[in-house]
């Protein structure tokens, strides 16, 4: 099997370990992207031909010409949560099989997360900047995290709804686990819909009236 991976350099500096890369390479030929700049059009039409399996990027997209111009292609495997710059309809007309790599970094973003979120509340970085310029650093206020609010945004399929359940004991996790300090309960859900005639603060309170919450 010939399997095209799309990372650059650098990206597969960041991603991927020996061991990764030489498990990839015992399925069969691996094809390296050696340019810096993302595979597209023709440059990723040539970089592909004759693979049967494309692992790609996040950044690398996949419309419909990439699968009307390769013929020996069987799957595409991205390497994020989401399928979304993939013509999928184009690829099932062709028989190519698309997927998506598992989240295993799940553990990885939430450290990231909670030292960002450690770092914004007590200045870290900021400090640090300063003292490694030869200066003094400025003592301020930090906020302690306990006891703050915090909201989570991202895209559709990121898994906000998914974690809303699982703090609220709706769905268990898959693995780890969740301690709840007070009473936890959903406002909304995929089946509950605005009020149009009400602001968000105002259907929040709506909904946790309804709840009993209030």
């Amino acid at each position: 099997m010939k399997i095209l991976l799309t990372h650059t350099p650098h990206m597969r500096d960041n991603y991927y370990g020996a061991r990764a890369l030489s498990g990839l390479q015992s399925l069969g030929e691996v094809v390296l992207h050696q340019g810096n700049e993302t595979l597209e059009g023709a440059t990723l039409i040539s970089a592909a031909r004759d693979c049967e399996l494309i692992v790609a990027d996040r950044a690398t997209a996949l419309p419909a010409p990439i699968f009307d111009a390769l013929a020996s292609l069987r799957a595409v495997l991205r390497c994020a949560v989401d399928i979304r710059n993939i013509d999928v309809a184009a690829a099932s007309s062709h028989g190519v099989l698309v997927t998506r790599a598992k989240p295993g970094f799940v553990e990885s973003v939430t450290e990231l997360v909670l030292g960002f979120l450690v770092d914004l509340n007590r200045g870290i970085s900021q400090a640090t900047a300063v003292y490694q310029a030869g200066k003094v650093p400025t003592a301020k206020m930090g906020r302690q995290l306990a006891g703050t609010t915090i909201g989570i945004i991202g895209a559709n399929g990121a898994g906000k709804s998914t974690l809303m359940r699982a703090v609220a004991g709706i769905l268990p996790p898959t693995s780890g686990r969740i301690e709840v300090h007070g009473r936890v309960s959903t406002l909304l859900s995929l089946g509950v819909g605005f009020n149009a005639a009400l602001s968000g603060k105002e259907n929040v309170v709506l909904g946790g009236l309804a709840a009993a919450l209030g």
